[in-house]
């Protein structure tokens, strides 16, 4: 029983790891795609800077 719920939780953690890459990889090319199609440079700069510390924060995980 134990050894079920042990190989339960490792494809879990697998998964949600492959998630959070898929995310983060994701924001990743959002931020790029969103900093060359630039059309109000103010909001940029607040928006990017949220999308650069979500990326790092899905990274660091």
């Amino acid at each position: 029983m134990c050894r079920n719920i042990n190989f339960i939780f490792s494809r879990f953690q697998i998964l949600a790891k492959l998630i959070l890459n898929f995310v983060s990889s994701f924001l990743f090319n959002l931020n790029k795609f969103y900093r060359l199609f630039l059309l109000i440079p103010f909001l940029d700069r607040g928006l990017a800077r949220r999308i650069d510390d979500l990326v790092l924060f899905t990274r660091a995980c």
